[in-house]
């Protein structure tokens, strides 16, 4: 024979047992300093949770930022049959000293490193940097 002891509580019920339980462990007079203490603590923890999500966003705007403008350059060789010129964009990093975001392409990085090494990189191709790069640093 199989027996079922379970105490058929819902969980509406299981509010007023818990209730109950509070109520006969701390008293009637203890219940009101609780009641502070415990509003206190949410307080606390919802200003930590509120200074968590500023932080938060202040990184996700600082990431979806980009680092870098683009400038529009007229080309001065035309493209086409017709001898209309194209707009060219070119990129150009808004730091000085440093990096602040990923970089969009090599060219970008070798022109970082290049003016970092005090190497102009204007009017050089990429191969070019790259050999300047090496001989700068194997100095």
């Amino acid at each position: 024979m199989i027996t079922d002891l379970s105490l058929q509580i819902g969980g509406s019920e299981w509010v007023v047992i818990i209730l109950l339980a509070v109520f006969l462990l701390f008293g009637a007079k203890r219940l009101p300093q609780v009641s502070r203490s415990l509003g206190r603590v949410l307080g606390e923890y919802q200003r930590a949770r509120n200074t968590v999500q500023e932080e938060i966003t202040k990184v996700q705007r600082t990431v979806n930022t980009p680092p870098f403008k683009l400038d529009e350059t007229k080309s001065t060789q035309p493209t086409n049959a017709g001898g209309t010129t194209s707009t060219e964009v070119k990129a150009e990093t808004t730091t000085s000293d440093g990096i602040t975001g990923p970089v969009v392409s090599e060219r970008e990085k070798l022109e970082i490193v290049a003016r970092a090494l005090e190497i102009e990189p204007r009017g050089k191709s990429t191969a070019e940097l790259k050999q300047l790069i090496s001989s700068k640093i194997n100095l």
